[in-house]
């Protein structure tokens, strides 16, 4: 809709057209609740990661070395 909005406001002046769509589309669409959706996103990746790896583990698949190498964390 912005895009529309600005095509029609400042249609002979490409400039603010494409200055307006950088801002618009960039820094403040970035809001609050796409920062804890994406931040939830990755604590998901991570859970599903280190849920993997205990599996492969616990199936003897890999050893719990080489997994805690693998999540970045100590063997404990």
């Amino acid at each position: 809709m912005v895009n529309v909005i600005v095509a029609s406001l400042a249609r002979h002046n490409e400039l603010i057209v494409e200055g307006v769509k950088s801002v618009m589309g960039g820094k403040i669409l970035n809001y609050e609740a796409k920062d804890i959706l994406n931040r939830g996103r990755q604590e998901g990746i991570q859970e599903g990661r280190i849920s993997l790896l205990y599996s492969l583990v616990k199936d003897g698949v890999l050893s719990l070395a080489d997994a805690a190498k693998c999540a970045g964390v100590s063997e404990q």
